[in-house]
């Protein structure tokens, strides 16, 4: 090796290196949030130290990060790489927010810079329907409801009313579909214990988060309803609705038709009767009204049993019962 190029090694190698190109290796919250604790710090991590870990004043007020809408907040620095936001209280449901890291943004430990803006998106949670009454594909519903409507957030009648419908159409199959105009109001206390007496898990029911529904009208016998929740309704805060439109089915009562007796179980004496019919039927009513010929006299009910209704069927919209065997 020669002495000049000795020498121009030398020079070189004393020369201060270019710092390495800064990047964003995550963040989260990222994409829609599935609870509401999902959003209750924003993270940044950082491909390399950004603060020194022996001089925690150099990170006070280095804060990177831009949020939108904004809010209050304060930046915190967990060890050298990660930024943390803690917002100064929680964020407002269904809300959608944009972060950004801008370009430009340094390390204050080896001076490497963001080329360019990082930037994401995360949503709060967003309303969702968590149980209802009736339930879904329900059958044998009065014909004058109040449907209840639970939701994971709290609920304004006044947002949520042009974004549900009902709709009423026959069992024949047909296409007839008839709108049903709908008064929608908070639930009272009462009707909410009536629905869901023991608390479960999750969120629990209250006025708070449920809605009401009053059809304008009594509903028909013999009718399927549709209660269709659109993809915009939204929650008491937040702009942000429905991840996905939502629909609640059911049936009301059949005109009430004696249906024969079980297929397969033969109706012979002495015997169990085994009968169906097309709504459900207190065994006590139909022991009352029942009677043979030649008279005989049926065995004992007991008393557990008398107030049962039979074993309801909704695929075949039939009710069984089956009566002790006559006492011969």
């Amino acid at each position: 090796m020669s002495v000049r190029t000795f020498l121009l090694m030398s020079i070189l190698a004393g020369l201060p290196r270019p710092a390495a190109a800064l990047d964003v290796a995550g963040a989260t919250p990222s994409g829609p949030a599935e609870s509401a604790g999902d959003a209750r710090a924003i993270a940044v991590t950082f491909s390399e130290p950004m603060v020194p870990l022996s001089s925690p004043k150099e990170s006070e007020g280095f804060c990177p990060l831009e949020l939108q809408p904004r809010i209050e907040g304060r930046c915190r620095w967990q060890g050298t790489q990660v930024l943390t936001f803690e917002p100064a209280s929680p964020l407002p449901p269904a809300t959608a927010f944009s972060a950004r890291v801008p370009a430009g943004t340094r390390s204050k430990v080896s001076g490497g810079a963001l080329e360019a803006d990082y930037s994401w998106t995360f949503e709060t949670v967003r309303p969702a329907l968590l149980k209802s009454w009736p339930n879904e594909h329900e059958h044998w519903i009065a014909l004058k409801p109040t449907i209840l409507l639970q939701f994971n957030l709290g609920m304004d009648p006044k947002r949520a009313r042009g974004a549900l419908t009902l709709e009423e159409t026959p069992l024949d199959d047909s296409v007839h579909i008839e709108s049903v105009p709908v008064a929608v109001r908070r639930a009272s206390s009462e009707e909410v214990k009536g629905a869901w007496p023991y608390a479960w898990w999750g969120v629990d029911p209250s006025t708070h988060n449920v809605l009401a529904v009053v059809p304008s009208r009594p509903l028909k016998a013999d009718r399927a309803y549709v209660l269709r929740l659109a993809a915009d309704l939204r929650s008491a805060e937040g702009e942000l609705g429905l991840a996905a439109p939502r629909e609640l089915d059911f049936e009301t009562y059949y005109s009430f038709r004696f249906l024969g007796s079980r297929p397969g179980v033969p109706f012979c004496l002495p015997g169990e009767a085994a009968l169906l019919f097309s709504n459900p039927v207190k065994y006590k009513d139909l022991a009352a009204a029942l009677s043979f010929d030649p008279p005989v006299a049926m065995a004992e009910m007991p008393d557990w049993l008398k107030e049962h209704a039979g074993e309801r069927r909704p695929r075949e919209r039939q009710v069984f019962l089956r009566l002790p065997g006559p006492d011969l």
